[in-house]
């Protein structure tokens, strides 16, 4: 029959362990270290409203100025001139429309419009004459003449003024 033995008297973990807990000690500070630093990546609560955008035919009008006032009719950058010209239709009426507009090429845009009652049928008429135009001065080396420069950018003002919101 095995001897009994007595009951060994309490461990002082501090002690004889003194190093398992400055291990664990530097370990719990290292992770809150990296907690605390994801913390404050976290994005925090905006507690200003946002402010409302401007309008899509105000920033449009702004971009026309801009255009107008590179003179680039006087200076015969045509292509260049309806490059911009056509590219600021097209992003007024994503905008405006949620029409993505910039992406599609001038068929595919004036399709998708045909679906969509964005636009009346007289607007569209004057859009897809402006962006046949526009076409033309950019891939076909079309030289328009100053007069139909000016009058395709006052068809853009039109539609734009027609089709904005207060």
């Amino acid at each position: 029959m095995p001897e009994i033995r007595d009951v060994l008297p309490p461990i002082d973990l501090f002690d004889i362990y003194w190093w398992v807990w400055v291990v664990l000690a530097v370990a719990l500070a290292v992770a809150m270290y990296f907690v605390f630093k994801k913390w404050r990546k976290l994005p925090k609560a905006n507690i200003e409203p946002p402010q409302p955008s401007r309008p899509a035919w105000e920033i449009a009008f702004e971009r026309l100025a801009d255009l107008t006032a590179r003179k680039l009719i006087d200076k015969g950058e045509f292509k260049e001139y309806y490059i911009v010209l056509s590219g600021i239709v097209r992003k007024y009426i994503e905008d405006r429309f949620d029409i993505k507009a910039p992406e599609m090429t001038t068929e595919e845009f004036l399709k998708s419009l045909q679906g969509s009652g964005v636009l009346d049928d007289a607007q569209k008429d004057i859009l897809k004459a402006f962006l046949n135009l526009c076409d033309m001065v950019k891939f076909a080396k079309y030289g328009p003449t100053k007069q139909e420069s000016e009058q395709s950018l006052a068809l853009s003002y039109g539609l734009i003024n027609a089709t904005k919101t207060s």
